[in-house]
């Protein structure tokens, strides 16, 4: 399923999803949407967490490892998987496929790349994946968002703003 960033916390709140992808190229709306399924998770009780970067050269079964190990400490975990690119190869879509089919109901696998591009998109691999998945793909604000991106940023913190300020501000 296929979310707005703006959408993440209300699918989020009643109950974590096994698999939740981030992706997209803006890193600081990636890092904030990535923060909003950390926190969901604190909040639900998912106290243990597995970062694992899946640069070049990564072993793909360390997800499936992170997935089946027991922890003595916390009863739940996030794995965050981050991957620095934009493509998944084969590995780590035989490795996602696999870890999906029978996901630990113990587990919540928070998966970030880079955007997946149009072509990526309608491939079959993706749309398996997707459906499998809470997809949330992060766009840039463009230069006609921005004033209102502002605005909502300011009253986040309980500043106002008026028009012209944040044309202004937008501008700059």
């Amino acid at each position: 399923m296929q979310i707005k960033p703006e959408q993440l916390l209300q699918r989020l709140k009643p109950a974590l999803p096994p698999f939740i992808w981030i992706s997209g190229d803006e890193m600081l709306l990636v890092q904030e949407s990535c923060d909003t399924v950390r926190q969901q998770a604190r909040e639900q009780g998912f106290t243990g967490r597995d970062i694992l970067d899946a640069g070049s050269g990564f072993d793909w079964n360390q997800l499936l490892s992170s997935g089946n190990e027991l922890s003595l400490f916390a009863e739940r975990k996030l794995i965050d998987v981050r991957v620095s690119g934009n493509k998944l190869d084969d590995p780590a879509r035989v490795a996602l496929s696999s870890y999906l089919e029978n996901p630990n109901p113990d587990n919540v696998l928070l998966l970030t790349t880079g955007k997946i591009d149009k072509a990526s998109q309608s491939t079959k691999w993706f749309k398996h994946l997707e459906n499998l998945a809470v997809f949330c793909p992060v766009w840039p604000v463009n230069e006609q968002q921005l004033p209102g991106w502002i605005g909502q940023r300011l009253a986040q913190f309980g500043i106002s703003a008026d028009q012209d300020a944040l044309d202004l501000l937008a501008t700059r």
